[in-house]
């Protein structure tokens, strides 16, 4: 492992600071730290990219799949190369802290609704020439008793040390928090595996215990799709002068299969259907030009 694994969550070390819009800073100090320690951290990669529908064809459920955070806190960190004009971070490294309100501390006072305690929210950073910056938005993430999805919620957090109940454009939230809403989809997948990787070296016995707790708070986790090392190559033009019928890209997306409809006659759960290809691969090539038209 290397500073640079998780290049958010390593520079909040003891000492560390995240700045705000205002200009102030909250400065990481032990206690902070500790509850930093307690998120568990995963770094996507190079993660399918699943695209932006129109607003009209909309549905949580099959976008992101199952929305139950997979752990009381969840930390989150990836490029985000959306590039969408309405959030203003375009190719920055982002990361979301997510924690569901079982496990938190304080019950933010401008959460718009009454939420469950299955229900979450999720706060986003970003890293800016080296400097850990806050951004005054967080999406809240309603689920029912049973954990199932109900509501996404945008609402807007000063960056002066008080919190603001205006509420934002969930759109622009959702955008900027894309990614890592499929992840926690993914992490809900029955075929999706999620590989922890530890800190390399063990720490010295003169630094005691503290620098054990340093060490192991670093460790983090990285998400491996089903079929991505059959699927290489995958969107290299195909042959055949004849260009008879032509390959499609079909999105990789989520199905969940229950008792009434199991996988295979037996399997039941959400899983992760992955980038696949429709077409002749001989005789056509590959494409990526269609469009989804809304239903008439």
């Amino acid at each position: 492992m290397t500073l640079q694994d998780m290049p958010i969550m390593d520079r909040l070390h003891i000492g560390g600071r995240i700045d705000a819009p205002s200009g102030k800073a909250v400065v990481v100090d032990r206690a902070v730290f500790e509850h930093l320690a307690s998120f568990k951290r995963v770094r996507l990669n190079d993660i399918d990219r699943v695209a932006t529908p129109p607003d009209a064809l909309w549905n949580v459920r099959k976008i992101f799949g199952h929305l139950a955070l997979p752990f009381p806190r969840l930390w989150i960190e990836w490029n985000n190369t959306r590039d969408d004009g309405g959030t203003g971070l375009p190719s920055l490294w982002m990361a979301a802290a997510c924690e569901s309100f079982k496990s938190a501390v304080v019950q933010p006072e401008w959460c718009p609704v009454e939420l469950h305690e299955n229900s979450w929210m999720v706060c986003p950073l970003a890293l800016h020439g080296g400097r850990v910056l806050q951004i005054p938005m967080a999406l809240i993430v309603e689920l029912n008793s049973d954990g199932l999805f109900k509501g996404l919620y945008g609402t807007s957090v000063r960056g002066d040390g008080t919190t603001g109940s205006t509420p934002m454009d969930v759109a622009a939230v959702v955008d900027m928090l894309w990614d890592a809403l499929v992840a926690v989809g993914w992490m809900n997948c029955r075929n999706v595996e999620v590989r922890h990787h530890s800190r390399e070296g063990k720490p010295s016995k003169s630094k005691g215990r503290r620098r054990e707790r340093s060490v192991r708070s670093l460790d983090f986790h990285t998400i491996h799709l089903p079929g991505r090392e059959a699927s290489d190559g995958l969107h290299d033009s195909g042959g055949g002068p004849g260009g008879g019928a032509r390959l499609h890209q079909v999105r990789g997306h989520f199905k969940t299969f229950t008792e009434a409809a199991p996988l295979m006659g037996k399997h039941t759960g959400t899983y992760w259907w992955g980038w696949q290809l429709r077409g002749d691969r001989r005789n056509g090539s590959i494409i990526s030009d269609y469009h989804i038209s809304r239903a008439s």
